[in-house]
């Protein structure tokens, strides 16, 4: 039995890969666009090649660089951190219009409001 990509990668390189597609998710989210563009959105941000961050995804690595993490762990964070200011204004926006805080929609804002910051506790 031959082992599989996942076995071989390092614990580091699977998290690595992971606060990675958690980054190109929330961003392609937020842009409205494929994970591609927000790839390259991305790699323009944390001037890491898109190919390199390809290659994460796809573990084509001997090993991440410590500093590929980190930048791509601080560009995660500054990404959260846009999340819940969009939700919060978001939120405001409702109040403002004098939405009860029962309704749904505010329901909603609320709980991904938590949930963004649960991940960026998670994340620090």
């Amino acid at each position: 039995m031959c082992p599989s990509r996942e076995d071989k990668m390092s614990a580091f390189d699977q998290a690595v890969r992971s606060d990675l597609t958690r980054l190109e998710d929330i961003r392609a989210g937020s842009l409205g666009a494929s994970v591609e563009f927000a790839r390259a959105s991305i790699a323009r941000e944390t001037r890491i090649a898109p190919g390199t961050l390809e290659n994460i995804k796809r573990q084509r690595t001997k090993g991440v660089r410590g500093w590929i993490a980190d930048t791509i762990r601080g560009a995660l964070v500054r990404e959260l951190h846009r999340e819940i200011t969009r939700l919060n204004h978001e939120l405001e926006m409702l109040l403002q219009r004098g939405v009860d805080h029962r309704e749904p929609e505010m329901a909603e804002v609320q709980s991904l409001i938590a949930r963004a910051r649960k991940s960026l506790e998670a994340v620090k």
